[in-house]
């Protein structure tokens, strides 16, 4: 992973990654950077490198807390297989936060991806109407940990999913 998509501005600060390899370089750089807490939004991740690098990460951090908030159901069979492999993960079920949110008029979805270092807020493509493959990137600590607390706000305000069962009996759109 090339350190300098993450760290490009060395005072902090902000900068935007235009195209689906950066961007998947700095979401990676941010998971591999988290150590106490990892969240995420959103229903559409399909990238596997992407989730499984998430797994990877919570299987070696036994003490990381982890939230994923949606908004609708899971876009992909593969995002759902996933948050089940998650809850699965030793402890799982009790460092694994997975909330929902069914109203999509009230609780539009948004795409973030959270450490205590940085954060990238995922963008709609700069080229194509059904893509998201563009991102800013935010190295700035403090803003991480408000974003941080977006996420565990917007989780406390879900439908909590706390077993593999329910998220099984999730419909999922594709």
């Amino acid at each position: 992973v090339d350190q300098g998509l993450l760290r490009r501005d060395p005072a902090g600060g902000m900068h935007l990654v235009a195209d689906y390899v950066d961007l998947q370089a700095v979401l990676a750089e941010v998971i591999d950077g988290a150590r106490e807490t990892l969240a995420t939004t959103g229903s559409r991740s399909r990238d596997p490198g992407y989730l499984t690098r998430i797994e990877q990460v919570l299987a070696g951090h036994p003490g990381m807390v982890h939230y994923r908030v949606m908004y609708g159901p899971p876009r992909t069979s593969m995002l759902r297989d996933h948050l089940i492999r998650l809850l699965e993960l030793p402890d799982g079920q009790d460092r694994v936060r997975i909330g929902i949110f069914d109203d999509l008029y009230r609780d539009p979805e948004r795409f973030l991806c959270v450490s205590e270092q940085a954060a990238v807020v995922v963008l709609p493509s700069l080229t194509s109407t059904s893509n998201f493959d563009s991102g800013l990137v935010i190295n700035d600590p403090d803003v991480a940990a408000r974003y941080l607390a977006h996420i565990r706000q917007a989780y406390l305000g879900s439908q909590h999913l706390t077993t593999p069962g329910a998220l099984e009996a999730l419909e999922v759109l594709r």
